[in-house]
């Protein structure tokens, strides 16, 4: 998992043997932010004394080139995008021989650590609250979506990639997207091989998991299952293995939210169950849509209510601490006048615990009947079988035959078969030898 860049909280059990840069082009590195697998983000000071968020290969990629292809396809696709629910990147550089760029600093956390740290702490996101991430998600993928090229040619770009750790959420309630190194566009240098599928487990349409051409709507059903998840609290597609959460979302049988929570508001109900539809030609059309409708719903259900500060409030509720912490931190980068970056800072709530961790339906041991799921047939069982995937997609693991619990695979077929074979093969042999010298 790479470093959020941008963001003052990271994942706390990753350690870098990497020496912290002096300086990143015309940025002197102040201190380390984070850090993922293959990247480093560090804060920096700019020439005009302006803090940035600089975020730089790790040394251990800086000859991959694959690697380096994706960083640059990221930078430049993320670049031409200039909206306020997308993190800006500033510039593209190269230092030595490490790719870095320069993005935007926001005081905050990601929609993934304000889940479980809110759960954690018992506070309540609500409807409301996630209506307004949602429709600020939606505006950000319509910007992506329509964005153009120098010569005004539709660059066709796809995020791939929607789920609630790619969406920081400021102290102030901003909300911002990152994260475009699995884009899909016209320009970009890497191309994904055939069979391979891009983006995180649990977060993918059923076109990605059935390895069909991709379109806007492919992001419209991804950011539903951040609404359904974000407003109920609890994970929508996850199982106990990567191939069974792919057979959950080949089968796209969602439970309306109604019936889980049977005071949930109607209206986001509907928006929701419509983005989460299998069939993409059910779902909103666009991004722009699905903002609306979430917008629209906001103006019935919380008519004249500044939602940017709801957000802000949630915040401050649950990350008060934090925020103290940070700025602090973030002033004593700012002025400090030694040349050796600062020690990283550790939010404590990033050392504590994920999302993933939160149970598919929080308080019940059995999960509903599934007559609850949207085009499910009447039933009184608690289970349905489900269709396998074509076998030819996985995400980004070797290929696997498909299988289901009661009957072996293909190969497990072909293994006995073999076996079966070489046994009586063996047999006429030995009933040769006895006859030939018996």
């Amino acid at each position: 998992m790479l470093a959020r860049a941008g963001l003052l909280a990271y994942p706390a059990d990753v350690v870098s043997i990497d020496v912290a840069p002096e300086k990143l082009g015309a940025y002197r590195v102040r201190g380390k932010l984070g850090e993922g697998g293959m990247a480093t983000v560090y804060v920096g000071n700019g020439p005009d004394g302006s803090l940035r968020a600089l975020k730089v290969i790790k040394t251990a990629y800086a000859e991959n080139q694959e690697f380096c292809t994706m960083f640059l396809d990221e930078g430049k696709i993320a670049s031409r995008l200039s909206h306020d629910n997308i993190v800006k990147i500033w510039s593209l550089g190269k230092e030595g021989n490490r790719l870095f760029m320069v993005m935007d600093l926001m005081r905050g956390h990601s929609l993934h650590a304000l889940s479980w740290a809110a759960k954690e702490r018992g506070v309540a996101i609500g409807p409301h609250v996630a209506a307004y991430v949602g429709s600020c998600m939606a505006s950000a993928l319509h910007h992506a979506h329509e964005a153009k090229d120098e010569s005004g040619q539709p660059l066709q770009i796809i995020h791939r990639d929607v789920n609630p750790s790619n969406v920081l959420v400021s102290y102030d309630g901003d909300v911002k997207m990152i994260d475009f190194g699995l884009a899909k566009a016209v320009n970009r240098s890497s191309q994904t091989a055939a069979g391979i599928l891009k983006g995180k487990i649990g977060y993918l349409s059923p076109e990605q998991v059935s390895g069909k051409p991709l379109d806007h709507r492919s992001d419209v059903f991804t950011l539903g299952i951040t609404l359904w998840e974000v407003s109920l609290d609890r994970r929508l597609f996850k199982a106990e293995t990567k191939v069974e959460s792919l057979r959950l979302i080949h089968q796209a049988e969602v439970l309306d939210p109604r019936a889980l929570e049977p005071e949930f508001p109607p209206l986001l109900a509907n928006v929701i169950m419509r983005c989460l539809e299998r069939d993409r030609d059910d779902r909103y059309p666009t991004a722009k849509e699905t903002g609306w409708a979430l917008r629209e719903y906001l103006r019935i259900e919380r008519p004249g209510v500044d939602m940017k500060a709801e957000l802000a409030a949630l915040m401050m509720r649950v990350f008060g601490d934090e925020r103290a912490e940070q700025d602090a931190w973030l002033e004593k980068v700012a002025t400090s006048r030694s040349t050796a970056p600062l020690n990283t800072l550790r939010p404590p709530v990033m050392t504590r615990g994920s999302f993933e961790s939160l149970p598919p339906l929080a308080g019940t041991s059995e999960p509903p009947p599934i007559s609850s799921l949207r085009g499910a047939p009447s039933s009184q069982s608690s289970q349905a079988p489900l269709s396998n995937p074509p076998s030819s997609i996985e995400p980004a693991l070797p290929i696997v035959p498909r299988a289901t619990a009661s009957s072996p695979s293909r190969a497990v077929w072909m293994v006995l078969f073999v076996i079966a074979l070489a046994g009586t093969v063996a047999a006429l042999v030995m009933l040769v030898f006895r006859w030939l010298w018996g």
